[in-house]
Formats: structure tokens, C-alpha cells, sequence
């Protein structure tokens, strides 16, 4: 706009030399090279004119009143039988009126997209812009061809990105996290420490220092407090986790609450769904939760108490707190050690 104001021309257009110009309209300049003769597109260029590398963006600057008079007079007569905007320009000329180009440095700026692999190379040239200025600020991309990052997400300093990560929608990542090799995180909130691998985080929240996986799935609504760990093939869902609870291996909490330092074995299982609603679960501190558990909601286990492996608490059930339970159903056997 300001090479168009200055030089008065009555169009200027925005212009970019590429390697490979197929698709792209041709500029046809002047003897003397400063100014646009014609513009021509693919399909009605000449051999010689092919061979041009300066491309047309289609990205114009007019002087409305020496435009106006021109548009009526384009016309359709083409192998296509459209009507080209780009006629304009040489109409222009051929009324003595100046058209101008301004050709960008960069010629990513311009790439059409017309296909989907155009449609990818653009995505690519994107990616590679957002993880460059990732890394002017701080942040270790390990390996930027097998890394994705959206540009809405933000990325602390001191944070690794491993390959095949992968960080959509509002992601946001604390300072000094490690993420993947092969996490997937949308909309995730991460606080600063974290670590991440093999997993997806969708629409959760994650205090500092909490760790994630392998092969683990945090989903929609789920809070994680500080120091939290979370182990391989684990599933948490609308979930509330207090600090520094454990659930090592194989288990699935669905709309469970569980206090400070709870311990949740292998295999165990908040069974929220009764085939009609979901039903909630909560689970005390510093409680612990036997291998193969299997909780049906609604039901409550106190602070500190402690579940056999294989126990079955049955639907609505309370168990107090600091005592310990077994059996299917479980039935409270003794009160538990303090804890």
C-alpha cells in the first residue's frame, strides 16, 4: 500500500518470485522490468511465458477511479470461458495507466491453497513459524518435523517437546514440563513441572509436578492436584485427584473425588454408570484402595480406609473411615493401622 501510494500507479500488485510457478497467473513486465504489462494465467500462458517465476498472489491495490471504467470492459473470451480479474491490469495499460508490482521476499506468504497437499504445505510452513518462536523462547523442540503445535497454545520456557507431540485448542503448558515422546494434549492446562508421555489430556487441568503415563487418558473436566502421579493405562474422567495421590496401573476413575494421598491399586474401578446416570464416587485421604477394587456409585470410603484386593463395595456404600474392608460384597473386618 505504501509503494502503491507513493508511485501513484493506478494498480499495484503483490508479487512473489517460486521454484515452481505451476498454477500461479505469470507477470509479463515491462521491457525496462519496472512495471506490469500483464498478468497470464496458467492456462493461456505461452512456453515462454511458463517459464516466468514471478507469480501473481492475487492480492491487489486499485485506484478506484481509474478501476471502475475498466471492469466493464472485461471480457470472457478465454479456454475457460471466465471472466479474469486479472484482465484489468492489462486493460490498464493498454489505456496508458501505470500498474506496478511489489514482490515479497518471502514467498511462503503467498502459497494458494487449491488442494490438500497445498493445503499441507501450508499447514507445514505454519508449524514450522509456531515452533520457531517456541524455541526463541526458551522452549527444546527435539525434533520439529514430528511435532505439532497449534497457534493458540502457549508453551512455558525450559519445556521439552518430544517427538510426536502433538498440542491443540488452548493448550497450556507450564515452564520446565517434559512432554511426550507421544502425548496429545487439547485444551489441557499443565502447570509447571510436568511430565507427560504416550498420553492424551483433553479439556483437564493439571497442577505443578504432576506425571502422566505411559498410555493414559485424562479426559473432560478432570483436575489434578499438585504431584499427582498417573501411571500406565489409566483413564480419569470428571474427576477431582487431591495432592499426590497414586494410581499406578490398569484402573478407571469416572466421576470420583479423591482425597490427599490416596492410593489407587491396580485395577481398581469407580463403576459410574448404572445404564440410566452417572453417579459419583468419593474416596478419602489418604486411603487406600486395594488391587481389582471395584467401586459402585454412589459410595463413600473414609480417610485412611483401606480395601482388600478383589473387594466389591456395593452400591450406597459408607465405609468408615481408618477401617478395612474385604470381600464381595466387602464387609469392614477390623479397624485399619494408623496411617
Amino acid at each position: 500500500m505504501q509503494q502503491h501510494r507513493r508511485t501513484r500507479a493506478a494498480a499495484t500488485v503483490l508479487t512473489a518470485r517460486v521454484p515452481d510457478p505451476t498454477g500461479y497467473g505469470r507477470i509479463v513486465r515491462s521491457g525496462d522490468g519496472h512495471n506490469v504489462e500483464r498478468i497470464v494465467e496458467q492456462r493461456e500462458a505461452n512456453e515462454a511465458e511458463q517459464r516466468i517465476d514471478e507469480i501473481n498472489s492475487g492480492a491487489y491495490c486499485f485506484s478506484l477511479n481509474r478501476l471502475w471504467p475498466v471492469l466493464g470492459r472485461v471480457g470472457n473470451r478465454n479456454l475457460k470461458g471466465e471472466y479474469y480479474l486479472t484482465d484489468v491490469i492489462e486493460l490498464l495499460v493498454r489505456g496508458g495507466q501505470k500498474v506496478g508490482a511489489f514482490c515479497l521476499g518471502d514467498a511462503e506468504e503467498v502459497l494458494g491453497v487449491n488442494s490438500r497437499r497445498e493445503l499441507a504445505q501450508a499447514g507445514a510452513v505454519l508449524n514450522r513459524r509456531i515452533l520457531n518462536k517456541l524455541m526463541d523462547s526458551g522452549v527444546t523442540v527435539v525434533d520439529p518435523a514430528r511435532t505439532w503445535v497449534e497457534a493458540s497454545v502457549k508453551v512455558g520456557a525450559d519445556s521439552v517437546l518430544w517427538p510426536e507431540t502433538y498440542l491443540t485448542g488452548d493448550t497450556v503448558v507450564g515452564p520446565r514440563c517434559t512432554i511426550g515422546p507421544g502425548a496429545y494434549l487439547d485444551s489441557a492446562r499443565v502447570g509447571e513441572a510436568c511430565r507427560i508421555r504416550y498420553s492424551m489430556l483433553e479439556h483437564c487441568r493439571l497442577a505443578g509436578r504432576v506425571h502422566v503415563g505411559p498410555f493414559s487418558h485424562v479426559r473432560h473436566g478432570s483436575i489434578l492436584a499438585e504431584g499427582v502421579h498417573i501411571g500406565n493405562f489409566a483413564e480419569i474422567n470428571r474427576s477431582r485427584l487431591g495432592v499426590k495421590v497414586k494410581m499406578g496401573h490398569v484402573s478407571y476413575l469416572g466421576d470420583a473425588t479423591v482425597g490427599r494421598e490416596a492410593n489407587i491399586g491396580a485395577g481398581t474401578i469407580t463403576a459410574n454408570y448404572d445404564g440410566v446416570k452417572k453417579h459419583p464416587t468419593v474416596i478419602g485421604s489418604r486411603a487406600f484402595i486395594g488391587s481389582g477394587t471395584v467401586i459402585v456409585a454412589p459410595s463413600r470410603v473414609g480417610a485412611g480406609a483401606l480395601t482388600g484386593a478383589g473387594a466389591v463395595l456395593k452400591r450406597g456404600t459408607n465405609l468408615p473411615a481408618g477401617t478395612v474392608a474385604v470381600g464381595v460384597p466387602a464387609r469392614v473386618i477390623k479397624k485399619r493401622a494408623a496411617v
